[in-house]
């Protein structure tokens, strides 16, 4: 069961009835052609630009879960989501998004949805266990509710296979990340979404596997809500320049390389573009200094290994309050320089500054922590901007 501190109330829903003589809902152009119910709380849809209608499950007041790939390479302006249940459908907004494996996670404002299940994150995977996977109709009117019945019958890769439980019962593509809802009575919850294997066969991928994305951007939630948060971008002076054969401008910023939202990911040197790999969240760490948050993994800014080795490429990874991810944000002692740059130093290695690996004008390069120079080397010197 979900243990985090900012997630999802326990609320008991009714469990949908397994068969539902419907002619009307057979024929109905929908996703799967399994059972009809009243609409859920606790399910939403998405659309993207207007599209189709997705199903999704709601983690919190402000957290969604839905298939990474419904809205892989697609910005938050291009995402609503309509919270059917409440009878109206209205669009909400969708103001961050994040990704990772076939998981992605959209943030509405606070209290925009209403969780109403416990997400399995423990019960082991288990055989002949029957779940109803809730989606709803896509079309553009009100959507109805399809409930398809699954028998949980081997686990392959850390995903469940499944068999429909009656011949109205199939997953088919455009099902993946519909919720998988175990009906107990007493203590109803969403074990997992669907996935397709390579074969092309359904499968259900449990939220456990995942419980440490949930977990990461729950945190990062709380940092976005927070009174007065802003992301910032980490710079470098801008160098100005011209046309040939003047050197080009260059305005470069802390990069989180590809955008990942995995741990060991680097660090890097990159023009600035303002995109989510260079927005960053700055908050006070628990025991002194500051921990630098990346906004598109949740994860913190780190000197692998507490290493106090001048060169050490800097990477991110799973935030703990270690040393090593603590950074003093000082001004640099110089009136020529501060308060405009400051320099960035780990707990672990008070001596290092954040620094650009052999530095050149317009080359993209990791960074690293290496001894702070005196006077302060330009590629020590960093912008924090509000965006």
């Amino acid at each position: 069961m979900m243990k985090h501190r900012h997630l999802l109330a326990v609320l008991l829903f009714a469990a949908a009835p397994a068969c539902v003589d419907d002619p009307e809902l057979d024929t109905e152009p929908t996703f799967n052609s399994g059972n009809g119910s009243a609409l859920d709380r606790g399910l939403v849809g998405v659309r993207i630009d207007g599209g189709d209608r997705r199903t999704a499950l709601v983690l919190s007041a402000d957290l969604i879960f839905v298939h990474d790939q419904l809205v892989d390479g697609v910005g938050p302006s291009h995402i609503t989501v309509e919270d059917w249940a409440t009878g109206t459908g209205q669009p909400i907004a969708v103001r961050h998004v994040n990704q990772i494996g076939p998981a992605a996670i959209l943030q509405t404002a606070p209290g925009a949805v209403t969780p109403t299940l416990t997400i399995d994150q423990a019960t082991p995977l288990r055989l002949n266990r029957v779940l109803i996977c809730k989606g709803y109709s896509r079309g553009p009117s009100t959507p109805a509710q399809i409930n398809s019945e699954m028998r949980t019958t081997g686990v392959v890769d850390g995903e469940l296979q499944v068999a429909a439980n009656n011949a109205r019962s199939r997953l088919e593509r455009g099902d993946e990340g519909i919720p998988c809802i175990d009906p107990t009575p007493s203590a109803p919850r969403a074990v997992g979404y669907v996935v397709f294997g390579p074969d092309g066969v359904a499968r259900v991928r449990p939220y456990a596997a995942d419980a440490g994305f949930i977990a990461r951007i729950d945190a990062l939630a709380a940092l976005r809500r927070a009174p007065g948060a802003r992301p910032v971008k980490i710079a470098t002076e801008v160098l100005l320049g011209g046309p040939a054969p003047l050197p080009p401008p260059v305005d470069s910023c802390l990069d989180i390389a590809g955008a990942s939202a995995y741990a060991q990911a680097s660090l890097q040197y990159y023009p600035c573009h303002g995109g989510q790999a260079q927005r960053f969240y700055i908050e006070p760490a628990a025991n002194g200094g500051s921990r630098i948050v990346a906004d598109v993994s949740g994860m913190c800014l780190d000197v692998p290994d507490a290493s106090s080795v001048s060169g050490r490429d800097l990477q991110q990874s799973d935030c703990h309050g270690g040393a090593n991810q603590r950074w003093a944000i000082t001004s640099w002692p110089s009136t020529l320089f501060a308060p405009v740059f400051k320099r960035l130093s780990p707990a672990s290695a008070p001596t290092m500054c954040l620094s650009v690996d052999t530095w050149n004008r317009d080359r993209v390069r990791p960074t690293e922590q290496r001894t702070c120079a005196s006077p302060a080397a330009y590629d020590q010197r960093w912008r924090i901007v509000a965006m």
